[in-house]
């Protein structure tokens, strides 16, 4: 009886802890906004080859996308929900330009997959293809395309649609994939870090979020003429990471392009998403930052979330390659599921576990990959 009461207590202390997370402590509705160029919005993306999802008609979504004004064919902004909310859904090209009528990006998975932690999700996307950060997207200047005003733009739109409708909200995440255009000029291209650098700190400061998080897509290494400083680009957003907590970056070199091996297409644009969501959760759940860059040590992390019920995400780094065992032990030792049993290279993972044959209680999950061996707990609330 004294060991059953301990453990109850154990559980509702964790529980009471836990509860202290930022996605469940108010009832706010948190808005992600994604931005960039053409991989972000994304025509080369085919709507039919995207599954349905009921979770959809839960996650509001307001979108403002095509090319930019100086584009000027048919007209620049041929998607959009015409300054309303709705909820998330493939875009149609209107007017029909070209690649895919029906078209999505990165925001259809980004979206899902944080809604299974973030219930109360709601989604701002302004993206616009060919647009560069030095000029188009630079903030207060009087030529160019004028996309951040654009952007700024269809934010107070969406904003005031909410508080119309007496909503509280709050910007938790700002996900950005651009950088191409700026890799065929060699002056735009040297100028990368600091205007990325700028654009994060008058975005936050717009937003009135000053620890609002970033999660960049790094441009492909694949990218062929004229983007010739594609690798100067590259540099300058890994550079922009590291030297911001607050940021983090996404890989897409593996991912599946057109025959132009400049656009993902559909299938790459969905693994995009689901990166940079679990990008986002990584430095969502403190994380230390130097535990995730490319060349980092090997590590464990929290799984999230935590307390889960049935299903929750284990993350971990890999710092080089080597058989890899990730199993769950209950609180008397005793083996209860084996999630990774194999080789393994080096880099991030993440396993989900599905703990519905289980009963509620506090468990251990432990990672060893060759020399190293890393212990956490979770706790299942059924």
């Amino acid at each position: 009886m004294k060991n059953h009461s301990s453990l109850i207590f154990l559980i509702t202390f964790l529980y009471s802890f836990f509860a202290e997370n930022i996605f469940t402590q108010d009832s706010k509705l948190n808005i992600i906004v994604i931005a960039g160029q053409s991989n972000a919005m994304n025509w080369h993306s085919n709507a039919a080859l995207l599954d349905s999802n009921t979770d959809d008609e839960n996650i509001m979504y307001y979108f403002h996308t095509g090319i930019p004004p100086s584009f000027g064919n048919p007209i620049p902004f041929n998607s959009t929900s015409d300054n309303k909310w709705t909820f998330l859904q493939t875009q149609t090209q209107n007017p029909y330009v070209g690649l895919f009528k029906n078209f999505f990006g990165i925001e259809m998975t980004l979206a899902r997959q944080l809604y299974s932690t973030i219930p109360k999700l709601a989604v701002i996307k302004s993206t616009y293809g060919g647009s560069n950060i030095a000029v188009d997207w630079s903030k207060g200047i009087g030529s160019g395309n004028q996309l951040y005003e654009t952007m700024l733009s269809q934010i107070d739109t969406a904003k005031k649609k909410l508080e119309q409708q007496n909503l509280d909200y709050e910007f938790i995440g700002f996900f950005w994939m651009q950088g191409e255009s700026d890799a065929s000029n060699l002056n735009y291209a040297n100028n990368y870090e600091s205007n990325l650098t700028n654009f994060i700190k008058n975005v936050r400061s717009d937003l009135n979020t000053p620890n609002l998080k970033f999660i960049l897509g790094r441009i492909g290494i694949y990218l062929p003429s004229p983007f010739i400083h594609k690798e100067i680009v590259r540099t300058a957003q890994l550079n922009v990471a590291n030297n911001d907590s607050e940021v983090e970056w996404v890989n897409i070199d593996d991912l599946n392009l057109d025959t132009d091996f400049v656009h993902l297409l559909a299938d790459g644009v969905q693994i995009l998403g689901n990166r940079m969501a679990d990008a986002w959760l990584s430095i969502s759940t403190n994380i230390k930052k130097e535990s995730l860059n490319e060349n980092g040590k090997y590590f464990l992390m929290q799984n999230y979330p935590n307390p889960f019920n049935p299903a929750t995400v284990i993350r971990y780094h890999l710092k080089a390659s080597g058989l890899t065992q990730l199993k769950i032990y209950d609180l008397l030792g005793r083996e209860v599921a084996t999630l990774v049993n194999k080789q393994q290279m080096a880099g991030r993972y993440s396993v989900e576990f599905n703990a519905s044959h289980l009963a509620s209680g506090l468990y251990i999950y432990q990672l060893t990959s060759g020399s190293f061996v890393g212990t956490k707990k979770l706790l299942l609330m059924k």
